[in-house]
């Protein structure tokens, strides 16, 4: 499924989320791409209160309960999340967006299934496409 629209994609996403239930997002994108900004767009739109930031420097934020955004660009390799805690995030009804999910290895993905991949290709710097992929 592609979008050229963050309002469409963020509005798609949110209409998930609200439905209930565990979701992971795996974001992918070069630096710049709007990863944060999607996250922003979609929670927005799932609750207004939510304020979202940029996870690159505490690798994880967590929005409410069962809410989490979190950056691995910063991680060296996929030994390092043994100690974030990111089985049990995954391993929980939770919401869950996941920006260089390239770093995550094998191990982690398992844990993530199913999940949507989105791919974010910055077309300009007004114009995003999104690709969206359903991994079982």
């Amino acid at each position: 499924m592609i979008f050229n629209d963050l309002k469409e994609i963020a509005n798609e996403l949110a209409f998930r989320i609200k439905n209930g239930g565990r979701h992971v997002f795996f974001l992918d994108g070069e630096m710049g791409a709007g990863k944060t900004t999607l996250v922003s767009s979609v929670l927005s739109k799932y609750d207004t209160a939510i304020k979202v930031t940029s996870p690159t420097f505490t690798i994880i934020n967590q929005y409410m309960e069962d809410i989490f955004h979190i950056d691995l660009y910063r991680l060296e390799n996929a030994d390092d999340f043994s100690h974030l805690g990111l089985g049990e995030i995954l391993g929980n009804d939770n919401i869950v967006f996941i920006e260089w999910c390239s770093m995550m290895g094998q191990k982690f993905e398992e844990l993530a299934r199913p999940y949507t991949h989105i791919k974010i290709d910055k077309i300009s710097e007004e114009k995003r496409e999104f690709t969206l992929s359903e991994i079982i």
